[in-house]
């Protein structure tokens, strides 16, 4: 669960975040909007390129801070049940 953790895309991300990108290249877009985490703001840029819009930060669109199960697995979750 990454929650509110500010991570980056790792290699697995960007691919994905690259593979969005080239699958929304022909849909018309009016605004590109992610939530603070650097992660959906690499996303964000990905779609972004070549487009000439900018990314707009909604604070709105933060992700749910879900406290000290940040940065585990779901599986771990179980354990605590």
């Amino acid at each position: 669960m990454s929650g509110r953790s500010d991570i980056a895309l790792d290699p697995r991300g960007r691919d994905e975040a690259m593979a969005l990108a080239a699958g929304v290249a022909g849909l018309p877009l009016d605004a590109i909007h992610a939530s603070p985490r650097r992660r959906t703001q690499e996303t964000a840029a990905a779609v972004a390129v070549g487009r000439g819009l900018p990314v707009q930060t909604a604070a709105a669109l933060d992700e749910i801070d879900v406290g000290a199960f940040t940065g585990r697995a779901f599986a771990a979750l179980d354990d605590d049940a």
